[in-house]
């Protein structure tokens, strides 16, 4: 399974735009394997949604283009 890629408000600096990244992978408990939510905060600003695309193509993330954060950018 893919990870995707969402763009939500920086915690560190209100005012900019970074992304989250989720994965479900797969972890062992009780010696049975059980799927799990790997989650990841990138501290990079994103410019524009131009720029998430980007992002996204160069990593192999499904960009989901959707939320506040996103409406804020510029196209370009």
């Amino acid at each position: 399974m893919g990870t995707s890629m969402h763009v939500v408000w920086s915690k560190k600096t209100p005012d900019q735009v970074v992304y989250e990244t989720y994965a479900i992978v797969a972890t062992e408990k009780d010696d049975s394997p059980r799927p799990a939510v790997k989650s990841r905060r990138h501290e990079v600003r994103i410019r524009s949604r131009t720029h998430a695309a980007e992002i996204a193509a160069e990593h192999g993330y499904e960009l989901f283009g959707e939320g506040e954060a996103w409406e804020s950018l510029p196209e370009d």
